[in-house]
């Protein structure tokens, strides 16, 4: 969880910097902001502790910047290449988030929904009662899920991974009311990616 943080708070810092240097990139300018792009990612690097990293700056369609920093593997100090794996990580829930959006606008959902309603066996309860939780409580973590519910995701290759794991909350019971207070887990979003498979098949 702290390496998630800092990950974060490293991408957060960096495109909050990346914003002010990256008008358009020309001629001798180009240089001065090229050496300020590049201390600014090895700063914000060396403070989140990330290995590596690479990073590419697009505007209107075309590549302005791209360069790699750090390492993929430290201890045989193999470099970031362009061809080097990443994981996606949460990036996907700016996706499924999207997702909902569009099936909201084209009719097929509603946000105030319950998830009951698209995936019937969905029931949660919080101190013994059964709750309701809705796709908005989902999308802004405000579910009750715990976030401690990752360390329940199973491993799995099986064309239905997605559902088993949503049904490890089944035997989970929530650590707040819905609706009460935020607590990022990442389950909601595989929830809500289920919902996305029900409803468009």
């Amino acid at each position: 969880m702290k390496q998630l943080v800092r990950i974060i708070n490293f991408l957060v810092t960096l495109i909050l910097g990346l914003t002010c240097l990256t008008a358009p990139l020309v001629n001798a300018e180009a240089n001065e902001k090229t050496e300020k792009i590049e201390k600014l990612v090895e700063q914000q690097r060396h403070i989140s502790k990330i290995l590596g990293i690479s990073l590419v700056i697009v505007e209107k369609g075309e590549t302005v910047y791209q360069r790699n920093f750090g390492y993929k593997n430290v201890k045989e100090k193999t470099p970031v290449t362009s061809n080097t794996l990443f994981e996606i990580g949460s990036t996907t829930k700016a996706f499924t988030g999207l997702a909902i959006l569009r099936l909201e606008k084209e009719g097929k959902l509603k946000r105030s929904d319950s998830v009951h309603k698209y995936i019937p066996w969905f029931k949660l309860k919080y101190q013994g009662e059964p709750q309701t939780i809705t796709l908005n409580q989902l999308l802004y973590h405000s579910s009750g899920i715990a976030s401690k519910s990752i360390a329940q995701i199973p491993e799995s290759t099986a064309s239905n991974a997605l559902e088993l794991n949503v049904k490890t909350l089944l035997n989970q019971e929530l650590n707040r009311k819905p609706g009460s207070t935020f607590e990022y887990a990442t389950i909601n979003y595989d929830v809500l990616g289920l919902v996305i498979e029900n409803v468009t098949k």
